[in-house]
């Protein structure tokens, strides 16, 4: 979820808690949904799939989970690696990952759905419907759109910035605040910039977002989205972290390399903090993932005219520009290929790095998320992204 994973404060100070709390469970302890109809093992390119995720576990990635249309309409869906390296439990095709700020599509998806209903117009000031100590205490919260907080154009201060987060991530081990406590990070903070003058990627934006939602709809945000996009979808391993309960029960473990041998720890004391907002709250298995992406962009959520609102790119600036991702759009990432445009997002938090691309073109689906996080582990990753658009697209 965080644009920048701070990995050298983490490798300093988490080794002074326990970060390993290890305990002993089985495969009856997680959770993996069935994949409907399967028919991955005959897809046409099954065993060069099969072969290119065992090899990226060799690598080193602790559990890798795919889930692809290939241009000929087929779905496959494999995983590789550990749910469990404690417990030797294999990742399972079914196990909900963690996907961080790829749940921010999922977010802007309920911001649409409100739109359509006239409850909202991307071009109102969010202070038309939100007020409290939030709004007075985060420098130009009363001056933004709910355009500008979709593309990150904004300004407004990334609450997962300050050395306080992370110190509050390590200190509390486990904790997880409510959306208010964690705008406080953002409290008589300097903006990036003024709102609409350029692009700041800012979590806080997300969590603004999500509290609209929950304002607009009567709801809090996990019923909404399960209500108006798991429910209606048939996702069933979709899950929606709330504070009190911010991870999917049997969700596999994440982990963490602090040290410079790569040893991979448990991480989920740290990562719990992360989750249970708007900008990062959604557990799912990669299958449903790439149900929900394609669903999204076959219509069958938001209509289609909501649909190119939210597809409506910019380029972004050059300090902002990473692999493959050169636009933006009002809740999408947009990533510019060698097979054509891809619409989706990442994510990151200290344990799992997730991908989720569509090319709407092709129709072909792209998602795979790892429940590790060093830097060999990137460039594993990087790798593999790149070899895997060659293998789905050739």
């Amino acid at each position: 979820m965080k644009n920048h994973i701070h990995l050298i404060l983490v490798a300093i100070t988490a080794i002074a808690i326990s970060c390993s709390d290890t305990e002993d469970l089985t495969v009856g302890d997680y959770n993996s949904y069935s994949i409907p109809n399967d028919t991955s093992s005959i897809h046409p390119k099954a065993m060069e799939l099969e072969a290119l995720m065992e090899e990226k576990v060799r690598l080193g990635l602790p559990g890798l989970s795919i889930s692809v249309i290939t241009p000929d309409g087929h779905h496959w869906t494999g995983a590789a690696g550990k749910a469990d390296l404690y417990n030797n439990i294999d990742l399972q095709p079914g196990h909900q990952m963690m996907v961080a700020s790829v749940s921010k599509v999922f977010t802007a998806t309920s911001v649409f759905l409100l739109q359509e209903e006239g409850l909202l117009s991307l071009d109102d000031k969010l202070s038309d419907y939100l007020e409290g100590e939030y709004m007075d205490k985060i420098k130009n919260a009363k001056k933004v759109t709910i355009r500008q907080l979709l593309n990150h154009t904004s300004g407004l201060y990334d609450y997962l910035n300050p050395l306080k987060y992370e110190l509050i991530s390590i200190d509390n081990p486990y904790n997880s605040d409510t959306p208010e406590k964690k705008l406080e990070l953002a409290y008589n903070k300097k903006p990036d910039h003024e709102p609409g003058k350029t692009y700041a990627y800012s979590n806080t934006n997300f969590v603004l977002l999500g509290l609209l939602v929950e304002e607009l709809s009567g709801m809090p945000l996990e019923q909404f989205e399960q209500s108006n996009l798991f429910t209606p979808l048939g996702l069933q391993s979709a899950y929606a972290g709330t504070t009190a309960n911010p991870l999917p029960p049997g969700v596999p473990k994440g982990y963490l390399s602090i040290n410079a041998n790569n040893v991979l720890r448990e991480s989920e004391f740290y990562y719990h903090y992360d989750l249970a907002t708007g900008d990062g709250n959604i557990g799912i298995n990669m299958y449903e993932l790439s149900i929900f992406m394609k669903a999204l962009h076959d219509g069958e959520i938001i209509n289609a005219a909501s649909l190119q609102e939210m597809k409506e790119d910019f380029d972004l600036p050059e300090d902002w520009q990473g692999d493959y991702h050169l636009k933006n759009g009002n809740g999408l990432e947009i990533f510019e290929t060698d097979y054509g445009t891809a619409y989706g997002h990442t994510g990151a938090i200290v344990g799992f790095l997730t991908t989720a691309w569509y090319f709407p073109e092709s129709g072909v689906s792209i998602m795979f998320s790892t429940n590790g996080v060093s830097p060999k582990i990137f460039n594993v990753r990087e790798d593999l992204t790149e070899e895997i658009l060659d293998l789905v697209f050739e």
